[in-house]
Order: C-alpha cells, then sequence, then structure tokens
C-alpha cells in the first residue's frame, strides 16, 4: 500500500512517498531521494550510501516482488532500481540531517504516522473518522443558508483544532530555520565556489610551472648525455695516445739497443 507523507509546517511542499508492506510484518520503506530532499540533504545518492547500511536499502522491484496484491500503484518513478530505505534507514538520515526539523519529521513519522497507519491502515486520528462519518452530507446541503455559515464557521473551527498546535509551532520554527540554511548553504557554495575557481587557478599556475621544469630537466638531461658521449670519446682518445705511447717508448729501446750495437761493431 502506498502513503504519500505530507506536512507542510516540517517539510514544506515536498513529499515522502512510503509503501507499507502487505505481508503482516509492518515494514515500511520510504522512498530515498524524497526523504533526503526533505531532511535537507543536497547531494542526496551520496547521502544515502554514506548514511545508510545496505540491509538498510532495498529497491522497487525488491519491493515489488514481496507484494501479494496484484494491484500495485505508485507515485514518481517506476523504475525497477528506484531505491527505498527502510525504518532504520531512515533514522539513520535523520541522525546525520543539519536540518533542525529532522527530529520533529522523525517523531512525527514514529510517534503519529507509523503507529496511526499500523492501527487503522490510514493515518487518521483515532476516532475522529467515526465521528465525521456521522454528519451526513446530505444534511449539511439541507441547512438554511444562515445556519450553514454558522456550521462553516464550526467546521472550519474543528479544522483548526485537529491541527497539532505543538506540531504547528515546530512546523514554523523548522520553516524558518529551512529557509535560513538554504540560505546559508548558497553562501556556502557560492564561498566554496570561489575558492575552487581559485585553487583551480593555483592549480594551472603550478602545472605551467612543473611543466617548464620538465622542459628545463629535458634539456639537461640531453646535454648530460652529450657531455658522457664527449667525456666517452675522449677517454677513448686517452687510451689510444697511450697505447700510441707505449710503442714509441719500445720503437725507441729497439733502436737504442742497435745502435748501441753497431757502435761496439765499428769500434
Amino acid at each position: 500500500m502506498e502513503i504519500v507523507l505530507r506536512n507542510f509546517a516540517l517539510i514544506g511542499d515536498k513529499e515522502v512517498t512510503t509503501i507499507r508492506s502487505d505481508d503482516g510484518s509492518n515494514t515500511f520503506y520510504f522512498a530515498a531521494k524524497e526523504l533526503a530532499t526533505a531532511l535537507g540533504y543536497i547531494e542526496t545518492r551520496s547521502a544515502v550510501t554514506r548514511h545508510t547500511k545496505e540491509w538498510m536499502r532495498t529497491t522497487l522491484d525488491e519491493i515489488r516482488r514481496g507484494v501479494k496484491h496484484t494491484s500495485f500503484h505508485i507515485s514518481g518513478s517506476k523504475h525497477p532500481d528506484r531505491v527505498f530505505v527502510t525504518e532504520p534507514g531512515l533514522y539513520s538520515l535523520v541522525s546525520h540531517s543539519k536540518l533542525p526539523a529532522a527530529e520533529d519529521f522523525q517523531r512525527w513519522v514514529f510517534e503519529d504516522v507509523l503507529p496511526s497507519i499500523r492501527k487503522t491502515g490510514t493515518y487518521t486520528l483515532p476516532g475522529v473518522m467515526p465521528a465525521i462519518d456521522n454528519v451526513k452530507d446530505e444534511e449539511l446541503c439541507q441547512l438554511p443558508e444562515k445556519e450553514r455559515i454558522v456550521a462553516h464557521g464550526k467546521l472550519t473551527h474543528k479544522n483548526n483544532l485537529v491541527k497539532d498546535p505543538e506540531a504547528v509551532a515546530r512546523g514554523k520554527k523548522g520553516g524558518l530555520t529551512v529557509q535560513e540554511n538554504n540560505r546559508r548553504t548558497k553562501k556556502i557554495l557560492r564561498e566554496r565556489g570561489a575558492k575552487i575557481l581559485e585553487l583551480e587557478e593555483e592549480r594551472d599556475k603550478l602545472e605551467e610551472e612543473r611543466d617548464d621544469l620538465e622542459d628545463e630537466r629535458d634539456r639537461l638531461e640531453e646535454k648530460v648525455q652529450d657531455l658522457r658521449k664527449e667525456l666517452f670519446e675522449k677517454t677513448e682518445r686517452i687510451h689510444e695516445l697511450e697505447d700510441e705511447n707505449e710503442r714509441l717508448w719500445i720503437e725507441n729501446e729497439k733502436l737504442a739497443t742497435t745502435e748501441l750495437a753497431d757502435s761496439s761493431i765499428n769500434v
């Protein structure tokens, strides 16, 4: 069974699609994205993944497979991978929410909505609906004009009495807080945006400096290679000269020996 949670005082004009299982377990599933949005999260998907455990999450397809009745209607996306969270998931998202009205929203859901649904199948105040049903539409239509005006005033008054004063007060306070939080969030986002631009400019500058240093390193490495080549060539030349020098010494010694022998013969 689908229930759409609405509470203008606590979450403004946002709605949270809720599914109640029909297997007797009275399990409730809350549309994750709608719930995260109602609780003031900006990055809803990230919030759901980060603040709820895997066992707290399920999908529309898995819920459908557990429904016994053939007819199953739901508002919003019909995509089978649409994510829902259970009551522990709702509690976890509420506990991490920065929205001041989040706890009031949780109290409203757990203390008013879910108990009423478990008892009556709908969210209504106990004993009120039978009393309202006792007033026949025909009787109201047959009232004289003056009495109809009086009845309208009384019904309007009763309607106002039905509203929870504390919830209304919390809602008004929460609504103002939400507006302030929205303004604060926008300001923070602007400041962060400016900071991001500043950091990106600094990053680009550092990348240019890094590229210049890499070019300089490449030039120096080429120069080192040239110097190594030159050193190798000069070392080879030195070895050649040493070999030539040794050869000349040997020839000189031979010549000296020959001259000495010739001198001895002439004497």
